[in-house]
């Protein structure tokens, strides 16, 4: 039989990327699942080695039936493993595993990941020494105002935190004050009926992130960590406008990275990449959330320009996911070429929604010695929501160079005013190529599904 390996859902930076590495280093080819045809047809033109010799085979399969599909295919591949590159597709992969008989870990282990009250429950229980948050579950905003434990999350502080209980990249992540009023709990679950919230209590001090690779063997390495800085915008406390670099010389980086790996090895970690955000008050750090994949926003190929001449974060992620060694996690870390370097993920902010119709500052910024890559490029034409999260930023770039954060930090400034959109009287000719654009991007591809009935052009 042939080895291979599956990968969900493949239409992805992070995923393309390891495509091509596992092709290279491996010789071995994947199984592209797609679990919506729809989705399939209008991203998959955007990777082309999605459609290139790279891959072994491709299938559309609804989530419900992948067992049916697991049967099919056990007889004419040895799978080596599932690659899950994003959120979504965490405890789908695990599922996939268990029914592919993998020694990868369990669904449930992987479904602690993506239910927050139950992993920091399962903490509290197994590891009381690691600090974490108190935190409930609630469906309702009377849930929220009750006594007993909902009580003592209000009043632990002058405000506590009400999120989706599986959600991520600060979507619907609210911070209110503990005398909230009812109709103010009621129109921000409003934004998700049936819902599952994580009421949590209040932690202060600075957020940073924590990125790295767990072992085999739950023994795991932190390579990069950042530091958050968060906004107050659009009537959202806690929208992200960029993390940066922290030194592994600054007095947070050691006790953050301690802490981090003895989290992820409580939970039973194995074989994973990790992106943990940990706050820091006079207490020590304390755990706000944690993903069992790659940090979002495509920032791991940032943070692995940090590590030159060493696997880097997506060659662990993907040796890990197929094979059980501890490949590149013993090697020393040079913490010189890290400590001299840095970076700035930056993320655009838009106070109202409108389209994009004269657009300043890309060819500026994109000239930079320390502009990397966009991971969202503004565009002529764009439709733009006011910014209440991750999802809704119109602009998504990172920086990278040698030198002080500092200095770093302050070109980050400068780039954020650089940039700009609308700032000036579109002419006639400007707004009727905005629209063209508009509507061209919203009406090709629905006319070209049409065109194919359904059908996903380049599957084989």
């Amino acid at each position: 039989m042939r080895r291979t390996y599956v990968i969900l859902n493949p239409c992805d930076d992070y995923a393309a990327h390891i495509i091509h590495l596992v092709y290279l280093k491996y010789g071995l080819r994947p199984l592209c699942v797609y679990t919506d045809r729809k989705a399939a047809f209008y991203l998959k033109p955007g990777y082309p080695i999605l459609s290139s010799e790279a891959v072994e085979a491709e299938f559309v399969v609804e989530e419900a039936a992948l067992p049916a599909w697991v049967a099919e295919i056990r007889g004419r591949y040895r799978v080596l493993g599932v690659v899950p590159c994003n959120e979504r597709w965490v405890e789908p992969a695990a599922r996939l595993s268990d029914l592919l008989r993998l020694d990868w870990m369990s669904t449930e282990v992987l479904g602690r990941f993506r239910d927050k009250v139950r992993m920091k429950a399962f903490l509290r229980e197994r590891a009381p020494h690691l600090r974490v948050p108190r935190s409930i579950p609630v469906r309702a905003p009377a849930e929220v105002l009750a006594s007993g434990p909902a009580r003592a999350i209000r009043e632990a502080s002058d405000r506590f935190v009400l999120k989706p209980n599986d959600g991520a990249g600060g979507k619907n992540v609210v911070i209110l004050p503990g005398g909230v009023a009812e109709e103010v709990v009621a129109a921000h679950m409003s934004l998700a009926p049936g819902q599952l919230w994580a009421m949590e209590e209040f932690v202060g001090g600075p957020e940073y992130a924590v990125n790295g690779q767990v072992g085999p063997d739950g023994r795991g390495v932190v390579l990069v960590v950042t530091g958050y800085s968060r906004v107050q915008v659009n009537g959202r406390d806690v929208v992200a406008d960029k993390d940066f670099k922290v030194d592994q010389t600054d007095p947070v980086f050691a006790p953050v990275s301690s802490y981090a790996l003895s989290v992820v090895s409580a939970l039973g970690l194995r074989r994973s990449p990790f992106h943990m955000e940990v706050k820091v008050d006079a207490a020590g750090p304390c755990l706000i959330d944690l993903g069992a994949r790659l940090v979002g926003s495509g920032c791991a190929f940032l943070g692995s320009l940090l590590h030159p001449g060493r696997p880097d974060l997506v060659e662990l992620a993907a040796h890990g996911y197929l094979f059980s060694d501890r490949y590149g996690l013993d090697e020393p870390v040079d913490w010189t070429w890290y400590n001299a370097h840095g970076y700035v993920c930056m993320s655009g902010i838009a106070e109202r929604d409108e389209v994009i119709t004269t657009l300043d500052g890309v060819d500026e910024v994109e000239a930079l010695p320390q502009f990397f890559r966009w991971a969202v490029r503004p565009r002529i034409g764009q439709r733009v929501q006011r910014t209440l999260d991750l999802y809704t930023a119109p602009w998504d770039l990172d920086l990278f160079g040698e030198g002080s954060m500092t200095d770093l930090l302050a070109l980050a400034d400068q780039v954020r005013g650089t940039i700009r959109w609308n700032q000036r009287r579109a002419t006639v000719r400007e707004r009727m190529v905005a629209h063209g654009r508009r509507l061209a991007d919203r009406a090709v591809p629905k006319l070209r599904w049409v065109a194919h009935r359904g059908g996903v052009p380049g599957f084989r």
